[in-house]
Parts: C-alpha cells; structure tokens; sequence
C-alpha cells in the first residue's frame, strides 16, 4: 500500500491536516505531516525477515570490537545458510555494509553456536535528526529462515578466547571463575 503523491499538491486548506507516522526502532518519523508525503508506504519498509539491533556507546569508528554471542541450544540451527547474514553500521541516515575486511573473524558460525564475533568499526558521520548521544549502531539481518536463528541468550562485550598452558591436575577441566584470570 502507497500514500499517493497527490496527498501533497491539495489545494483544499481543510484537507489533510493530519499526520501519518511509522514507529521504528530509531523513533518515530512522519510519513505525513503538513500536507506533504515524506514517506510513501503504509508500513515502514523493511526488507529483511529478522533483524538484530545493537547500539554502542562511547565507542568510535576504526575501533576493533569483540562480542561473545551466547546462544541457547538449537535444534534447528542446521537449516541455516552460514553465509546468509548481513552486518551494516549506520551512516548519515542509512545503512552501510561492512567491507568483508571489517569482520576480523566470527566463530559463531554465522550464528549457529556460541562464540566470539571481532569486527572492526568503520569510521562514521552522525547527521541523523534523532541522534542517540553518539550511539554507534550495528545491525544483524537475515532475508529468510529467521525462525531457524537459536534464541540469544547474552551478548558480552570486549570478549577474548583463552587457552590453558598448565599442566596443573587442579586446573585442567574445571570451571575458571569470572575475574580469576590475571
């Protein structure tokens, strides 16, 4: 369904007075608003199935950065396509591919199991009228299966994979705890 351009050259003063607006993640914008058509869907355009937001303070462009992605177990996770998801970052109003040199490495899998994710940020521009105190946004999309995806049960920040060196009988196979490691 298309607003219809004509909405905006009414002649009549009395008409279309109202406003259309899409809800979004990012906010609210007008769809119409003083008699003009800024947007010309009904619906927000969406185009990928699923989506996964991230939004990062304090951060800046040209930035390596490391997510720990903890996933539940699934089942389905065999029906998904490795390669089948998108990253992009928010650039002056739009989103932006990362380069394929901007993932460093991804030990998800592509979001089938557990692992850490390492991406390099690309440097940004904020213009957008809502700006979110500097908030470095990511998105995750995928175009179809998203109900293939398993459920997210953390994301951790600035995580690193460690490898035990010790021969030590009281080390080996247990369970480190958070902060023990120096």
């Amino acid at each position: 369904l298309f607003f219809s351009e004509e909405l905006s050259s009414t002649t009549i003063t009395g008409e279309n007075k109202g406003e259309f607006l899409h809800i979004t993640p990012f906010g609210i914008t007008k769809a119409i608003a003083d008699q003009k058509v800024n947007e010309h869907t009904l619906f927000p355009d969406f185009e990928a199935e699923g989506y996964l937001l991230l939004g990062l303070k304090g951060v800046t462009g040209n930035t390596t950065i490391s997510f720990y992605f903890h996933f539940l177990h699934s089942s389905t996770a065999i029906n998904i396509n490795k390669s089948s998801l998108t990253w992009e970052y928010f650039q002056l109003n739009e989103w932006v591919k990362f380069s394929d040199g901007d993932i460093i490495s991804d030990g998800t899998n592509g979001f089938i199991k557990s692992g850490i994710i390492e991406l390099i940020l690309p440097e940004t521009e904020v213009t957008r009228e809502e700006s979110d105190d500097n908030i470095y946004w990511i998105r995750v999309s995928v175009n179809g299966n998203a109900q293939y995806y398993p459920e997210i049960k953390d994301i951790y920040l600035n995580a690193v994979e460690t490898t035990c060196i010790s021969d030590d009988a009281l080390i080996i196979g247990k369970w480190v705890p958070a902060g023990s490691i120096s």
